[in-house]
């Protein structure tokens, strides 16, 4: 703990960082931070999910892609 009483890993820094790194489980440390109110968990929670759910759909399509390219040139030859 520090002087304001908030464990590190409750910071802004460090949630922030655990959602970049850790992806969606990294909200853990969100929702077990008391200071925070409950709609903003909500609204941050459904953004990150929703990014992640963008993203996992993105590489989903360029694999999708890649797949695709490899089996026509693989054809060509």
């Amino acid at each position: 703990m520090n002087k304001d009483g908030i464990a590190w890993y409750f910071r802004t820094w460090a949630i922030v960082a655990a959602v970049l790194m850790i992806g969606p489980l990294g909200l853990l440390l969100l929702w077990f931070r008391p200071e925070t109110r409950l709609s903003l968990k909500v609204w941050v929670t459904i953004i990150v999910v929703g990014l992640f759910a963008l993203l996992g759909m993105v590489f989903v399509k360029a694999v999708q892609q890649i797949t695709v390219y490899y089996e026509e040139l693989a054809r060509s030859m």
